[in-house]
């Protein structure tokens, strides 16, 4: 159900904006587009730098309308600077340096009579918005001293004027003051010590066991007797129909191949048997983690989960999979599977990657992007380079875009050279947003808010 507020004056619908994103921007434009008299979302991007010339700034108002334009039933846009400066550009900050003549603060013209900041800027959205047929509703500036709407120059306006209109406007409770700007949110959650040691040796152990796997050997050297079930071949060694013994790695990794190493100690061994058994049935171990709270994940499964991650086939999967349907993951594992047998990939089950097609399920994607934050917390530092990505993944795909900034960063940092980061990377510094951005609101505005 949605949540519909009616702003009646330029400060209401101020305090509205971070209702709407879950925010408040700072040293940003945000582009609030509109269809008649209701909102479509918010569309945020960082400002120009200050140093920018004219003709870089008429590029910058250009993508930035096209942005707009591009969303269905668009009409109209509110565009709103938020500085971290003063409102005019002869306004000093506190703690600016005295005039040793007059003891007073530094300023030039007279306040009202000086443009506010960035007008050079909305100067040139509100000539594009003019070119494209949209109707520019407002255009106002947030900055630290008091905000002013850039239709009309001459009137300053008080912080304190916000906070009342914030009241007035009677948000619901849970839509009270957001917290935090655009980076809030990407800090990846607080985990147990001990726990990340204990995937930390489930994953070694589970490597192991797959080297074991590939290289014909039932059991980690030492762990298992002559007679134990894992000296059958790779056949029969699981009983899903699916099962194959010329499927590569991940593919012929059978639990009960590892049937002695359940028994052993210490418990980190028996959680590499469990996570190598969860791997008989991938798309349902994805499955089952969607449906578990992150922080309820025991060691096994996260570390199923990290190994797979880190196979960019097995990634992908897991990717098309938390985005749509348990069906879409099998599908697009048994065309991995044939892809390694040499048949062609059929590219319609790649094009989301790159933004195209249908909408994902954006409460699958949210679900997934709790998931891998929570695993990328968890894991050591080596395999911790493609749950970042996959969390770069799903936040652009959320349409936020400065956290997948923050994740790539991270990710960055570990392996400069990472094939998806460097896709996901690219998408982003481009600016280049999912088609799905613009044809569904809820993308565009904090979850739950409707109008």
């Amino acid at each position: 159900m949605h949540t519909v507020i009616k702003a009646h004056s330029a400060a209401e619908f101020l305090t509205l904006i971070p209702a709407l994103t879950g925010y408040t921007p700072t040293r940003s434009i945000a582009l609030v587009a509109f269809r008649g008299s209701r909102t479509l979302g918010v569309l945020r991007v960082d400002l120009p730098p200050g140093d920018a010339d004219a003709q870089s700034l008429a590029s910058a108002a250009a993508t930035f309308i096209g942005m707009v334009c591009r969303l269905p039933d668009a009409d109209g846009v509110a565009p709103v600077v938020y500085t971290d400066g003063p409102l005019r550009a002869d306004t000093p900050l506190p703690g600016a340096p005295l005039s040793a003549d007059t003891g007073e603060r530094r300023r030039g013209a007279v306040g009202a009579r000086a443009r506010i900041a960035h007008a050079e800027l909305i100067d040139a959205v509100r000539r594009c918005a003019d070119a494209c047929g949209l109707t520019v509703r407002d255009a106002l500036c947030v900055a630290v001293d008091g905000w002013a709407s850039y239709l009309e120059p001459q009137l300053t306006h008080p912080l304190s004027a916000l906070d009342a209109a914030a009241t007035r406007a009677g948000l619901p409770p849970r839509l009270g003051p957001a917290r935090g700007d655009q980076h809030s949110g990407a800090e990846l959650p607080e985990v147990d010590p001990g726990e990340r040691e204990r995937v930390a040796l489930a994953l070694d152990d589970l490597q192991r066991l797959l080297d074991g796997l590939d290289a014909g050997v039932s059991a980690p050297s030492g762990e298992a007797g002559d007679d134990t079930p894992g000296d059958a071949g790779p056949e029969g060694r699981c009983d899903d129909e699916g099962s194959r013994d010329d499927d590569p790695g991940l593919f012929r990794a059978f639990a009960q191949a590892t049937a002695a190493a359940v028994m052993t100690d210490p418990p980190q061994a028996r959680a590499a048997a469990r996570a190598l058994g969860a791997l008989c049935d991938i798309p349902g171990l994805f499955e089952r983690a969607l449906d578990t709270a992150p922080d309820a994940l025991d060691t096994a499964t996260a570390a199923a989960l990290l190994l797979c991650l880190s196979r960019p086939p097995l990634r992908d999967v897991a990717l098309s999979q938390w985005s749509f349907t348990l069906t879409k993951g099998v599908e697009l594992l048994e065309a991995q599977v044939l892809w390694q047998d040499g048949e062609a990939f059929p590219a319609h089950l790649a094009t989301h990657m790159v933004g195209e097609g249908p909408s994902p399920d954006l409460h699958r994607v949210r679900a997934a992007l709790a998931l891998v934050r929570h695993l990328s917390a968890l894991a050591p530092a080596p395999w911790r380079c493609a749950p970042l990505t996959v969390a770069a993944w799903l936040s652009w795909a959320l349409g936020r875009s400065t956290h997948a900034s923050g994740y790539l960063a991270l990710a960055h940092e570990i392996d400069p050279e990472y094939g998806l980061a460097e896709i996901v990377s690219t998408m982003v510094r481009s600016g280049h947003l999912p088609e799905w951005a613009f044809g569904r609101a809820d993308t565009l505005r904090a979850h739950g808010l409707g109008e």
